[in-house]
């Protein structure tokens, strides 16, 4: 990619961050598309996305481990940090047989509890010791960023040692009280099953597991909440009944009672 394109590319997202938009698109045979306040908006004075700019998109974006998972899987997600106040969770992948790029914006400031308008009594929620705290919803609800600030509450009032497990990473987190150790999966461990399987060898007080989606790992997930550790995770899932019925369909239908 040239040093031209870079620097559009660069531009595009600035502009979008400037006009508050949450997503942005970059789909073949359409100009980039801005997803503000839950609406599409063409930047008609862009060029139309081309095959060619796509490709040199993705691979200035990917390095070649990368690259490989995505032409096997024909989909990756990554975060990427353009420049140091533009940070992106970034989903690449086929359709109709050509590439196509969703980019999500990650504020570099972790937001806070009282910033998010969130009820006050998420703070005396935080100070509890152990124990498994869901936040669910539909996807592009907030759940990452609502445990987000709950981290940073945790992190401003008191010393823990919190490790999180993540795939991406996205909020990048500047220790205060707490420590915080940000594993990515595929980078830092090789799975969620594995990293859960070390998290008490690494004596962590708090962890937050990015998605409860399998069977395999809510054992050791109850396991650890069950003990002296406060556990954090989140589950697409649009009420607390919905909750515990997602976890439920994660099993076999001859499991289910079991787990009930």
């Amino acid at each position: 990619m040239s040093v031209g394109q870079e620097l559009t590319i660069k531009n595009i997202l600035t502009e979008a961050v400037k006009r508050g938009a949450s997503d942005l698109h970059f789909s073949v045979g359409n100009n980039p598309i801005l997803r503000i306040d839950d609406n599409l908006l063409s930047l008609d004075d862009q060029p139309v996305v081309t095959q060619e700019f796509m490709q040199e998109l993705v691979d200035f974006l990917l390095v070649a481990d990368q690259k490989k998972k995505l032409t096997t899987n024909r989909e990756i997600v990554l975060a990427y940090n353009f420049d140091d106040n533009l940070r992106f969770k970034i989903n690449i992948f086929y359709q109709r047989g050509v590439l196509s790029v969703s980019l999500r914006y990650i504020p570099f400031q972790v937001p806070t509890l009282q910033s998010l308008k969130l009820n006050p009594i998420l703070t005396d929620l935080v100070k509890t010791k152990n124990g498994l705290i869901i936040v669910s919803g539909p996807f592009g609800s907030g759940r990452s960023t609502t445990i987000a600030s709950l981290i940073e509450e945790i992190n401003q009032t008191r010393k823990e040692y919190i490790i999180t497990i993540e795939d991406p990473i996205e909020y990048i987190f500047t220790n205060h009280k707490s420590i915080i150790e940000q594993r990515e999966v595929g980078l830092d461990t090789n799975s969620y099953e594995e990293a859960l399987k070390y998290f008490e060898e690494e004596d962590g007080d708090i962890l937050f597991l990015e998605e409860i989606n399998k069977p395999e790992i809510i054992p050791a997930v109850l396991e650890i909440a069950r003990g002296s550790s406060l556990v954090f995770s989140t589950i697409s899932a649009d009420s607390t009944s919905n909750t515990v019925a997602r976890i439920l369909d994660m099993f076999p239908d001859f499991d289910q009672e079991r787990i009930r």
